[in-house]
């Protein structure tokens, strides 16, 4: 039983070093409107505290990078629910 716990361990390991490897995270969605005056604009629309809806404009030069850190932070829930069943797994080895 030592050799699954060490593996189970293992895979722990590794999902832990992708979690660490996705630094900047933000959760909310982009989305492109117009302004006042007809121009395009793009903003993030996210859950702030007390599940209120937030919005930020964002720089065209912002864009790309905020679109990566909302795949990150979808990435980072796969791994979180990776953690949990590897953790599950962990708790019904026999030691």
């Amino acid at each position: 039983m030592q050799n699954e716990k060490q593996k189970l361990e293992r895979k722990i390991d590794i999902e832990m070093q992708k979690l660490v490897s996705l630094r900047n995270i933000l959760k909310g969605s982009v989305n492109k409107v117009r302004n006042a005056s007809g121009a395009e604009i793009h903003q993030l629309t996210y859950k702030g505290e007390k599940n209120i809806t937030r919005t930020v404009y964002l720089r065209k030069e912002k864009l790309a990078e905020t679109k990566k850190m909302i795949l990150n932070y979808q990435k980072t829930k796969k791994i979180i629910d990776n953690l949990i069943e590897l953790n599950i797994m962990l708790l019904k080895t026999i030691d």
